[in-house]
């Protein structure tokens, strides 16, 4: 690993296409898990947007390696009512740190999702699901992202915050965990091709679609529907576990690496989502 006070050095040969010289730089960038956003603020280093790219790229196989290092699923693989929701988000919040560019400073998932929850704090005395979803969905703060739906940073949650825009899955798991900073009943419900979440308002279960500005469907007349599909069905009665959550976090995640054809970032992917293979993913009664 290079001395903090050699990366300025370093940094300027970030244009020097020659292989050897950037295997030399990859070499000397490792141990600093693929991230030098805190040193480059440091020294006050201001590269340009390809210098940037360039040194993204070079961190790249080093933040691979440290998410696989990190990556540690519990026995129960956060199936079931108990599961560890505090393991859930770390898990996710590794995955922020990987798809990171490693060259720009952000805070990291927890901290952004504290500072979300105060600023709910801020504008009610003591809120509800409802005002949490209206606050976030219905008035526009967060949207879906139309555009670019398939991308991979939907799949990255502090990218998510710092943007707010998102995928179904993505905002959905953003209104669950600053509830639960909030001590309120968010539920996942793992509906078929879409996700949404469920919360009660006034003694009634309603389904929420926040790709979709918060979008209301109250739960009993959703299942009186007879057109609707036993997948959709079981979905809607059952929370989902985290352990699906982060399945389907990485099902998406290859998916979006398939597209732009980043093989191997897709295999790593992949092989962690592997390692819930041997849990029962259905949601729970």
């Amino acid at each position: 690993m290079t001395t903090f006070k050699d990366l300025p050095h370093l940094l300027r040969l970030l244009d020097d296409k020659q292989p050897e010289v950037r295997r030399i730089i990859t070499e000397k960038l490792s141990g600093y898990g693929g991230d030098l956003s805190n040193q480059i603020a440091g020294l006050g280093i201001d590269l340009s947007p390809a210098d940037q790219r360039r040194l993204s790229e070079l961190l790249r196989p080093e933040r691979r390696h440290t998410l696989r290092e990190n990556w540690q699923i519990p026995e129960d693989g956060l199936q079931g009512p108990y599961a560890d929701w505090e393991t859930f988000e770390n898990l996710l919040r590794i995955i922020s740190d990987y798809l990171h560019d490693g060259v720009n400073l952000r805070p990291p998932l927890p901290d952004a999702l504290d500072l979300l929850a105060r600023e709910i704090e801020e504008s009610y005395i003591a809120p509800t699901e409802d005002d949490l979803r209206i606050y976030l969905f219905e008035g526009g703060l967060f949207q879906g992202n139309t555009e670019d739906y398939y991308s991979i940073h939907n799949s990255d949650l502090t990218w998510v915050l710092e943007n707010q825009i998102g995928n179904p899955l993505g905002l959905a798991t953003v209104f669950i965990l600053v509830g639960q900073r909030l001590g309120l009943d968010i539920q996942a419900c793992n509906y078929p091709g879409h996700f949404l979440a469920r919360i009660p308002i006034k003694g009634e279960e309603y389904l929420v679609d926040c790709f979709n500005h918060g979008r209301l469907v109250n739960l009993e007349q959703f299942l009186q529907d007879n057109d609707i599909s036993a997948e959709a069905r079981q979905a809607a009665q059952f929370p989902c576990p985290p352990g699906f959550i982060l399945k389907r976090t990485l099902a998406n995640l290859a998916h979006s690496f398939a597209r732009i054809n980043r093989v191997e970032d897709e295999m790593l992917v992949l092989e962690l989502g592997s390692t819930l293979e041997n849990y029962n993913t259905r949601p729970q009664k």
